[in-house]
């Protein structure tokens, strides 16, 4: 600065700025805002005091706001607190938090009607859930919304209160989605078991449902933690019937899952000819592209098999025949029913069993049944004939003539006797977690019956069936019968010998190891290293499943010293602790020691017996698709089909609810 008298000097200058406020004010006039903001403060004079120009600034409502703005910098920049993007950020993620609780309910009840399978729709379930006041025929699923709701879910009452026409999420199609989800969910967990066990074999079936719409039904059967597993997978409209056509459903099935069918080591089917066909059946097309999925008939279907060829005598038929006519005409009686009911008092039996074609124990049941009946049964005709008219007493008649022949009394009775002894073999084929050396285990011990009553002990057992026709005829008042002479025969008891009772054993015998021959053929390959069998194997014995299945070994070339290994190792245990099939084998199979036969132990445990888990699976059909729900889609039955069939699996709730959010961009954000 330049002096009067010419000299220079230094002079500092002060001034003032509220650094708050200069960072923080918010927009004004210049006007209001001015000195320490806007401008420096220069005038000294009057900065303190009560009228001063600081007091003045610092009583400034803005001035008080940037101060706090400044403080909760400062706190943002030391990470004391949240950010304004993090505090926004955070209030999404809680606005996400808050939306997925508002469908937990929802998604609790669909999997509640799913598992218990209880029909969600009504007549009258669109638009809004109106708590209030009942809408007659809105169905299950929005009565139980209601009940919670009464129950004290707040959430649920919170959310259908205040969302918005197009975002209360229960609607039929909302329904639809979480129910493919969730059956989704469970085929997710399966097949990740069967990828797990690498060897799977296929199961399947055909039925017409109640929409007249063939329906194939899809199981696997594979080995996971030590188990057998045979678990329903899906339904499938099979359009094209043929087996090139049923092939292709298939294989485009395994694919859609994600499954190598490269490891599908077998086929399970019925015996009709679009399965079994030797060259145009879909077990030929399938082992076309993939040999090593053998197919193998279902044992179950081979026994139903081996009792109808059995009972071809005419005698026989007639039998059958009255027992499902006097099962009708009871069945279709409310009064005929009561009769009966009334009259049976010390029997453990209180009605008549039906003769099915498809349900195997059934069809024993129902002679079996009948047989115990069969006194209950005569009285109860002979009172419909004394205090019935017209039709009814013409057929109770006829009926009752019929049971108290000598020619139905004798069937009755050879009948009993065969089917109590095939009864456990139909009813131990059916479960899940047998394997092919259980299936001949059984059909061997019914065969060694068989042969040992038609040699050995002949006359010993038709000594005690001719006694107990001789009872039955007593108490029918039935005399001596007459008999024609088709075979040589001197008594009515060599008659039926003769004409009856041998040829019906003999049938039993070819037709059961007709029928079970390739069982019994794939049994003697697994039988070489089941450990109960194994001491009068050799290794040439196993040469042919090495060259068959030897892409799947991880080393074959070591395997003759393997096996010699293997077996000098369950020839050192006693008789009575070595496994007698493949899964005990196999869970006893050291895979470090023995990895080859491990594989191959794994694989013949995958091995079906029956495709009883396919036939189980239509009775669920038939519960889930009602003529009442018979146009449901086919989503929505497999959806809800796999709850209802797999209730013990577990479904996440919070993985249902990530998979409905990334369907499709929904009226509330679910995603976190």
């Amino acid at each position: 600065m330049t002096t009067n008298h010419g000299s220079f000097t230094h002079r500092r200058r002060v001034v003032f700025f509220c650094v708050p406020c200069v960072l923080f004010a918010k927009a004004a006039g210049n006007n209001y805002w001015g000195s320490f903001v806007l401008s420096p403060c220069q005038q000294y004079g009057k900065l303190l005091g009560a009228d001063g120009q600081i007091t003045r600034h610092k009583l400034k409502n803005d001035h008080n706001d940037s101060i706090l703005d400044a403080e909760r910098f400062i706190s943002v920049y030391e990470n004391k607190c949240d950010s304004v993007d993090d505090l926004l950020v955070n209030k999404q993620k809680q606005e996400k938090i808050e939306n997925r609780k508002r469908l937990v309910p929802i998604i609790k009840t669909i999997i509640l009607c799913g598992q218990n399978n209880i029909p969600l729709r009504g007549h009258r379930d669109d638009g809004n859930l109106n708590v209030d006041s009942i809408v007659s025929g809105e169905g299950n699923f929005r009565s139980l919304l209601r009940y919670r709701i009464d129950a004290g879910d707040s959430m649920l009452a919170n959310h259908l209160s205040t969302a918005g026409k197009t975002a209360t999420y229960i609607s039929k199609t909302i329904q639809n989605e979480l129910i493919e989800i969730c059956g989704d969910l469970i085929r997710e967990q399966i097949l990740a078991e069967v990828k797990h066990a690498t060897f799977f074999t296929v199961i399947g079936d055909e039925t017409t449902d109640v929409n007249t719409i063939e329906q194939f039904t899809f199981c696997l059967r594979y080995v996971f933690e030590n188990k057998v597993h045979e678990k329903f997978i899906s339904f499938l409209p099979a359009e094209d019937r043929t087996g090139e056509g049923l092939a292709r459903l298939i294989l485009d099935e395994i694919k859609n899952l994600g499954l190598n069918a490269n490891f599908m080591v077998s086929q399970a089917y019925d015996g009709c000819s679009a399965m079994s066909g030797k060259f145009n059946g879909c077990h030929a097309y399938i082992q076309k592209l993939f040999p090593t999925a053998l197919y193998l008939q279902c044992a179950s279907h081979s026994l139903n098999l081996a009792i109808s060829d059995s009972c071809f005598i005419i005698i026989i038929q007639n039998c059958i025949g009255s027992i499902k006519e006097i099962y009708n005409y009871f069945n279709s009686s409310s009064k005929r029913t009561l009769y009966l009911k009334q009259i049976i008092n010390n029997s453990n039996k209180k009605k008549l069993a039906s003769v099915c074609d498809t349900r195997w124990v059934e069809r024993h049941d129902a002679v079996i049944t009948f047989r115990q009946l069969y006194p209950f049964i005569m009285t109860c005709f002979e009172k419909i004939i004394e205090e019935e008219t017209g039709k009814n007493q013409t057929l109770a008649f006829n009926y009752l003539k019929n049971i108290q022949s000598s020619c139905f009394i004798i069937s009755l009775c050879i009948l009993k006797k065969c089917l109590s002894m095939t009864l456990p073999i139909a009813a131990g084929l059916q479960a899940p977690d047998n394997d092919i050396m259980d299936c001949k285990r059984l059909v061997d011990d019914v065969l060694f019956m068989f042969k040992q009553m038609r040699n050995e002990k002949l006359n010993e057992e038709y000594g005690e069936i001719l006694s107990e026709v001789k009872q039955l005829c007593e108490l029918s008042g039935v005399g001596r019968p007459m008999y024609r002479p088709n075979a040589p025969a001197q008594t009515p008891e060599e008659y039926y010998r003769v004409n009856l009772f041998i040829p019906i054993m003999d049938h039993f015998i070819i037709s059961l190891t007709n029928q079970f021959s390739a069982h019994q053929w794939m049994a003697y390959n697994v039988s070489i290293l089941v450990p109960s069998m194994i001491e009068h194997k050799s290794f040439d014995d196993l040469k042919d499943s090495i060259t068959f299945y030897e892409a799947y070994l991880p080393s074959p070339n070591l395997i003759k010293e393997e096996f010699q290994l293997y077996k000098r190792k369950w020839l050192n245990q006693a008789i009575e602790d070595r496994p007698d099939n493949a899964i005990d084998a196999y869970v006893r199979c050291n895979g470090t020691f023995f990895p080859n036969i491990k594989v191959l132990l794994r694989m013949y445990a995958t091995l079906p017996v029956t495709t009883a888990t396919g036939e189980r699976s239509f009775s669920t059909l038939k519960l889930v698709k009602t003529y009442l729900r018979s146009t449901m889609s086919e989503n929505r039955l497999n959806g809800l089909a796999m709850m209802y069939v797999h209730p013990m699996i577990n479904i996440d709730i919070e993985q249902v609810i990530d998979k409905f959010s990334k369907r499709k961009n929904r009226k509330l954000d679910f995603g976190v």
